[in-house]
């Protein structure tokens, strides 16, 4: 004899039809179930909405199912005005008072399912059990299959079908991987029938990937797409100026709600804000929560040998090194992709390593990754000949800054070695006009903290202030606490850290005022393995400093960075020209005069970019070189008088030079 199954919810129980009457828990469903048709329910989940699937052994049309269930109850609650809201062939909803809905969702036969192939759910399992993180969902796995097995057994997957996702996760970090081998895992444990899945990000208008919230629903009505699973990414709808939109869309995605498994998506946010993001999914669906970390460096290297392992490759220590410099140097500019950019290093890594192999020939280990066979992959790392100081001390213009870095180190060092001395808090203020230098110095310190000791790595990480900010609430404080967390056992350089600040209001400065938040407080918490370096005009800096006094005491260090003079703009000019080039004779007679030639007021003035200046001029005259020995087919560029007459005769370069005024007359 068939049996057939039906499926029931109620939802709002907290808010609505339960709020008056607390004794009277989810039972409910399954007592009417059980009473109007006399069959025990096949399984109920304790959760808001109610879930309820029944098993009964005849066919029943489900408005009939709908009449005998309204009619119970009414006649249990007589005060609750029970109407009709929505009505098809597999979906009946009435309204419960003023919040409460009951929904008769589909009436089926009961199919006998085909045996779970465990070789293949195994195989799932592992390929889960082998993502790089994601231990919170590895687990969600593992637990999901033994509760199915026995779901399977009773005939009643449909309650692990009818739970929903949120995944706080950053791009990069596997998503898409994770939704396929859910799919795949659902399809062999027979929850679903579809081998492929729908991911969209949710936008005001349909572009690419990006979809609106009428052509989604235009997709979930059609009855071809039904039995997938559904990621949608509502990043977008995160403001709560947004949330009725989404509340909009999750009514009527609950008509379908049986039809799919969906998948939401925002970024990896504060929990504070996701729980707020959960309760709004959860009023209409059940929501199961998962919160995925950002990869720590140990995790990508994890990745990295994964891709690396099955090409038979191996890389020496000193390779990885090299590596680990491009990975902080994809991190730095804010813009990193998480496996992504991991993905496109690595095959850079590749390519160069076969380039090698062909010019080495036979010298070639074709099976190891020496740090030869990679150099080129990050523009930071090097081993230096001469000690950091050294370097410092070697800089046009440094000699104050030099003196008062050894002085730092030397107050830091003392106390590290005193007990009764406390460790002063290691971060700085760089103030000064652009291009004087306070990048390469800040760099430069980190060096000379790690070979003194004071930090454990002495890496170098370099942001703007913006960099900080998250694109949606919550954002802001994880996304600052993993910059932090790179960088700890390094120096954080923060150029025109008084973005951060202005002042004023708007939801800029919320994330700006979060950031400093988020900032100071890992300044304090790891003050004695994180250096933060904040640059910029000095004025400004003194505003940040006066809006945020936690932020002053915390940064106990300044350094000024006065411009240079004319004298030293032409030293730097010729430092740059004979490290690269040839120079001629004439060449350094010519820089001097051009520089002792600028109007001062332009080089004091603030828009005036010292070193940077210096280093366009310097690009300019080699472009003229070039082309002048491209055109003469000379093997050698060699810089002349001739080539830098012609680059500072260029508009951007001459209107600095003071004019003479024209004569009247004889």
């Amino acid at each position: 004899m068939s049996s057939y199954i039906i499926n029931f919810n109620i939802s709002e129980v907290k808010a609505g039809l339960f709020h008056s009457k607390p004794e009277i828990d989810g039972t409910l469903l399954p007592c009417l179930v059980e009473t109007c048709f006399s069959n025990k329910f096949v399984s109920t989940e304790q959760c808001d909405p109610l879930l309820v699937s029944c098993k009964v052994m005849s066919k029943k049309n489900i408005q009939d199912v709908a009449s005998t269930i309204v009619e119970k109850l009414e006649k249990v609650y007589p005060q609750i005005i029970v109407s009709p809201l929505y009505e098809d062939d597999e979906k009946i909803q009435y309204k419960l008072g003023e919040k409460s809905f009951v929904s008769i969702l589909h009436i089926h036969e009961e199919t006998k399912t085909e045996k779970i192939n465990k070789e293949a759910v195994d195989d799932l399992l592992d390929d889960i059990n082998h993502l790089i993180g994601w231990d919170s969902f590895k687990r969600f796995a593992n637990e999901s299959v033994n509760i199915a097995t026995d779901m399977h057994k009773r005939g009643s997957l449909n309650s692990l079908r009818s739970q929903n996702y949120l995944f706080s996760v950053n791009d990069g970090c596997g998503l898409t991987k994770m939704i396929n081998l859910l799919t795949l895992l659902w399809v062999e444990l027979g929850i679903f029938s579809k081998k492929y899945y729908f991911e969209y990000i949710l936008s005001s208008e349909t572009n690419g990937r990006k979809i609106s919230i009428t052509d989604l629903l235009n997709i979930l009505y059609k009855k071809d797409n039904y039995d997938k699973l559904v990621c949608i990414d509502i990043s977008e709808y995160m403001e709560k100026s947004k949330q009725n939109e989404l509340k909009n869309l999750l009514l009527e995605i609950s008509h379908v709600s049986n039809q799919f498994n969906f998948v939401f998506r925002v970024p990896y946010i504060e929990p504070h804000e996701l729980r707020n993001i959960e309760a709004v999914l959860s009023d209409i669906l059940f929501i199961k929560t998962f919160a995925i970390p950002p990869y720590t460096d140990k995790e990508i290297q994890q990745y990295a040998k994964k891709i690396l392992t099955p090409l038979d490759f191996t890389m020496e220590n000193k390779a990885w090194d090299i590596f680990s410099a491009r990975i902080r140097e994809e991190k730095s500019d804010g813009r990193f992709y998480g496996l992504r950019t991991v993905k496109k290093v690595l095959d850079e890594t590749i390519l160069l390593k076969h380039k090698a192999d062909i010019e080495n020939g036979d010298n070639a280990n074709s099976n190891i990754i020496h740090t030869s066979d990679i150099r080129s992959l990050s523009v930071t790392y090097g081993t230096k000949e001469k000690d950091a100081f050294e370097e410092l001390e070697e800089l046009i213009g440094m000699e104050s800054i030099s003196k008062r870095v050894k002085e730092i180190v030397a107050q830091v060092e003392l106390s590290s070695k005193n007990e009764n001395l406390d460790r002063p808090c290691m971060h700085m203020r760089f103030v000064g006009a652009p291009g004087t230098g306070k990048t390469t110095v800040a760099r430069i310190i980190g060096r000379i903290f790690a070979e003194h000791n004071l930090l454990s790595n002495g890496y170098f990480f370099e942001y703007s202030a913006r960099d900080f900010c998250g694109e949606y609430i919550g954002q802001t404080a994880p996304k600052t606490a993993a910059i932090c967390r790179d960088a700890y056992g390094s120096v954080l350089f923060i150029d025109e850290a008084y973005d951060l600040y202005r002042g004023g209001s708007g939801a800029d400065n919320d994330y700006g005022k979060e950031a400093l938040t988020t900032l100071i407080s890992e300044m304090e918490n790891h003050r004695d393995n994180l250096v933060v370096i904040m640059a910029g005009y000095q004025n400004e800096m003194e505003n940040l400093m006066q809006g945020n006094t936690g932020l002053r005491s915390r940064m106990p260090y300044t350094i000024e960075f006065p411009s240079y003079t004319k004298e030293q703009l032409s030293q730097i000019f010729m430092l740059m020209a004979e490290k690269h080039f040839t120079c001629h004779e004439n060449l350094k007679e010519a820089v001097r005069n051009y520089f002792n030639n600028l109007n001062q007021s332009f080089i004091s003035s603030e828009e005036f970019a010292n070193a940077r200046f210096v280093r366009n001029l310097y690009e300019r005259t080699w472009s003229k070189a070039a082309m002048r020995a491209q055109l003469n087919s000379l093997d050698e560029i060699i810089l002349t008088e001739e080539d830098f007459l012609a680059a500072s005769a260029e508009k951007e370069f001459n209107e600095k030079m003071p004019r003479s005024r024209n004569r009247v007359g004889y």
